[in-house]
């Protein structure tokens, strides 16, 4: 019996992309994969957002954030900020517990084994690239 998986020639590219991406996950982090990629874009930083990480998981790549750690509002670990800037890994093995709201992003990150709430606006958000070729999206102008 074949196990490979068969696609609907119907079936629109979206869920093919999808099921792409399930096949190299965990269940968590496939979890954390659909809350990011799966609600209705609210903005289009939002759906900046979600398009790159479809992709650079597709891709194989680690997706990292680059934070402006000088805006209000922002909670994230002060001592990894360096010029005013922070980056984190937010692929799905790296975080938990993501939420969009109206205008910002917020998740679960661990710093030296400790779990710390990671809230950032969207007009700190300045890039989302991969980790291995540090090739990414410029999501707000510096």
């Amino acid at each position: 019996m074949n196990d490979t998986k068969k696609h609907n020639p119907y079936e629109s590219p979206k869920s093919i992309l999808v099921d792409e991406i399930e096949d190299k996950l965990s269940k968590k982090e496939y979890e954390i994969f659909l809350s990011i990629t799966q609600l209705k874009p609210l903005s289009d930083i939002m759906q900046n957002i979600q398009n790159s990480y479809k992709e650079l998981l597709r891709i194989g790549e680690t997706v990292y954030i680059c934070i402006d750690a000088t805006i209000p509002d922002i909670n994230v670990p002060k001592k990894h900020v360096e010029d005013g800037t922070i980056v984190l890994d937010i692929s799905p093995k790296a975080i938990s517990n993501f939420n969009w709201s109206e205008c910002a992003i917020e998740f679960i990150a661990k710093f030296k084994s400790k779990n710390q709430i990671v809230k950032a606006p969207f007009d700190s958000l300045l890039w989302i690239y991969s980790g291995e070729t540090k090739t990414g999206y410029e999501l707000n102008k510096v």
